[in-house]
């Protein structure tokens, strides 16, 4: 083999893995690209309308934002004849500090104050985290499973376990998740979960005036709809599409 096809092939194999992105991924990019016949929505939170915007156009999102005093509403968004990424930037870009990416099939919209912060428990590193043929349920277990070993390596257990009643009509009850993933934070392992899962999306809203009473971390609202600061971990799940049936 000639030198300068060696260092062909050794440029292709460097170059392969990162010019063939996962297909969850390009999916993503693929969804922030399509055209918008109209999008409207007037839920007066950012929060609101970026579910709204999720729901809409069924694409998986994580979602981390700043709940404070200073807290605005936002305006309603009407927009017409566009992309899902121009949509995506109008509800944005009325919360000051507000950015997006994507990642792992993901559209991730955060806060830029606090994405890379310590004290927001989404930064949280976990060693390993491995789920077999779970559900969304099973897997959000196994994660509060492992946060609690990371924060509190002495607690000598967790107790307690999952379950999700009657049949759901949104799939969360499916068992199509598995995941193996070495040192991920708390935040890459929601945007695993959601990815695989399919139909859904999660949200978190930080409370940076209040502590976690480990003291190490912020604190977090109970939900969408309560901004009141609760004692454990929290994040919520929400559906892209409700009428769904797992099969």
């Amino acid at each position: 083999m000639s030198i300068k096809r060696a260092i062909n092939v050794i440029l292709l194999t460097t170059l392969l893995p990162s010019s063939l992105p996962a297909k969850a991924e390009q999916d993503s990019h693929s969804e922030l690209a399509q055209h918008i016949s109209r999008f409207d929505s007037e839920n007066s939170s950012t929060a609101g309308q970026l579910i709204d915007f999720a729901q809409q156009l069924h694409i998986p999102m994580g979602i981390e934002l700043v709940e404070g005093t200073r807290s605005q509403g936002a305006q309603p968004v009407y927009a017409q004849n566009t992309t899902a990424r121009s949509v995506l930037e109008q509800i944005v870009k009325q919360r000051q500090g507000t950015g997006f990416s994507v990642s792992d099939g993901v559209v991730h919209v955060f806060d830029q104050s606090i994405s890379s912060d310590s004290k927001n428990f989404l930064n949280l590193h976990i060693p390993d985290f491995r789920v077999a043929n779970e559900t969304l349920f099973g897997a959000e277990f196994w994660l509060r499973v492992d946060i609690e070993r990371v924060v509190t390596p002495f607690s000598g257990g967790f107790a307690g376990g999952h379950g999700y009643g009657i049949p759901r009509t949104d799939t969360f009850d499916k068992h199509n998740i598995n995941l193996s993933v070495h040192d991920a934070t708390v935040r890459q392992l929601l945007d695993r979960i959601v990815s695989q899962q399919g139909n859904a999306l999660w949200l978190v809203r930080i409370l940076p005036s209040e502590m976690m009473s480990n003291g190490r971390f912020y604190a977090q609202a109970a939900s969408r709809d309560n901004k009141t600061a609760v004692a454990d971990f929290r994040w919520e799940f929400i559906p892209l599409k409700t009428d769904l049936k797992a099969h």
